[in-house]
């Protein structure tokens, strides 16, 4: 049980540790011609709320304290008491993250927002229909036509 344990993780590590040979890209590295994931127009929330922004049907606020997460969570109608806490370094922003400030997650079913004090974007999962999740940033600077930019 142990050795069968012992081997699992040493896979693992060797998966997540980019040690497997350069030569050989890991299936997320490439694109795949029948999905079209880099080409392909999503059809998420944030690609939705993006439309409406360039529209001028939406507008988001900054504020000066929290960018524009309030905003945001409002606009996609998610609620602030779906926030968990995370402490975890995983993050684009891992600097920012420790027990005193944590990364805050906001959820439903459909998107993901990560929010760190401090930080200067937003990072945001969203579920597309088509594409599976598309990930993005908000930049949290004060910006008369904010824009969402899809991370590939």
């Amino acid at each position: 049980m142990i050795a069968k344990l012992l081997l699992k993780v040493t896979c693992l590590t060797a998966l997540f540790s980019g040690s497997i040979s350069a030569q050989t890209p890991l299936l997320y590295e490439r694109e795949y011609p029948f999905i079209g994931y880099a080409t392909a127009e999503a059809e998420d929330a944030i690609a939705k709320l993006q439309q409406q922004i360039n529209s001028g049907n939406v507008g988001l606020q900054f504020d000066q304290d929290r960018g524009y997460l309030d905003s945001v969570l409002q606009a996609l109608e998610l609620d602030s008491s779906s926030q968990l806490l995370v402490f975890s370094k995983t993050s684009l922003q891992q600097n920012l993250i420790s027990p005193s400030t944590p990364r805050a997650i906001y959820f439903n079913d459909e998107v993901y927002i990560a929010w760190s004090q401090g930080s200067q974007v937003l990072e945001i999962a969203s579920m597309d229909p088509n594409l599976g999740p598309v990930l993005y940033t908000l930049n949290q600077q004060a910006s008369a036509q904010p824009r969402f930019q899809r991370q590939m």
